[in-house]
């Protein structure tokens, strides 16, 4: 395919010496020029710091013989192919992850290198944050539900599942009034009205019904859900079963109802016993003096 120029102009150098993305160019491997951005993403002082530098001492030993190749391949066939994911070494040591794309070009007649790397390191995380997040709400006991400000249901987690007793297929792309009672469905109306108008929906306990039609006790907090520009564009909805801890609250109620009426009646028991006590010491006296 053979190599391109690597042009002098002002415009394409300033471009270049202008570019958010370091570039870098190699001649046998050793850099022989590198762009603002690349001083910065490597660390440098200045790019006399890198100049002459061998590229592969700058990158991570795990990713040398990655780098090595598509090096070789570039020479080669005069193209770099698809951008690729390495991890950079820092004049300081540490560490940058990198996508980079290469290819082949001639400066001053001469066959060299180009590689552009941009950092992915802040992409990597948010990536990470993402599974991570994605795992908790996997992971989770309670209910965790997306949803459109109509109510359609975008997510539906395994905590859901295990609840309502739906799976996600069943449940996706459906209302989320499925699984609330028909004299509860103006709660709907409200939350999906608040969350249009930008408010959350802060902890408040009521009544879901589960696929088998048992009512369930809940306890639920919705918030809406933002794009890049600030606008609400979803539901994050959190319900948690608190039937079994009803069931316990009720039941201790009605175990210290039971203890207070027991100490009640054995109050008036302790009177009673002790008003016959006195009447009849009272009668043995009357009857003694008569």
């Amino acid at each position: 395919m053979g190599t391109k120029p690597w042009e002098s102009e002002e415009r394409h150098r300033a471009l270049v010496e202008n570019s958010l993305d370091a570039i870098i160019v190699l001649t046998n491997g050793a850099i022989t020029y590198a762009n603002p951005a690349a001083v910065r993403l490597l660390g440098a002082a200045s790019p006399e710091d890198l100049v002459g530098r061998q590229m592969l001492d700058l990158v991570h030993p795990r990713f040398r013989h990655t780098a090595l190749a598509r090096r070789l391949s570039v020479r080669e066939t005069g193209e770099g192919g698809s951008a690729e994911e390495l991890c950079y070494l820092r004049l300081d040591g540490s560490e940058v992850d990198v996508e980079v794309q290469s290819a082949a070009v001639v400066i001053g007649g001469a066959p060299c290198t180009q590689i552009t790397a941009r950092d992915i390191g802040p992409r990597k995380k948010a990536e990470l944050l993402s599974s991570r997040l994605a795992a908790i709400v996997e992971a989770s006991e309670d209910a965790i539900i997306g949803k459109d400000l109509y109510g359609i249901i975008t997510s539906w987690n395994r905590g859901a599942e295990k609840i309502f007793g739906y799976t996600d297929t069943e449940m996706l792309g459906t209302s989320i009034r499925r699984i609330v009672p028909d004299d509860r469905q103006q709660e709907e109306d409200s939350i999906l009205r608040r969350i249009r108008a930008g408010e959350s929906v802060e902890h408040f306990e009521t009544i879901r019904k589960a696929k088998d039609g048992r009512l369930l006790n809940m306890a639920i907090k919705a918030s809406p859900i933002r794009n890049a520009a600030g606008v609400v564009v979803g539901i994050s909805k959190v319900a948690r079963d608190i039937t079994a801890q009803k069931k316990e609250a009720a039941e201790r109620l009605r175990m210290e109802a039971k203890l207070q009426e027991t100490q009640r009646l054995e109050s008036l028991g302790v009177l009673a016993g002790g008003i016959a006590h006195d009447f009849n010491n009272l009668l043995t006296s009357i009857l003694g003096n008569a």
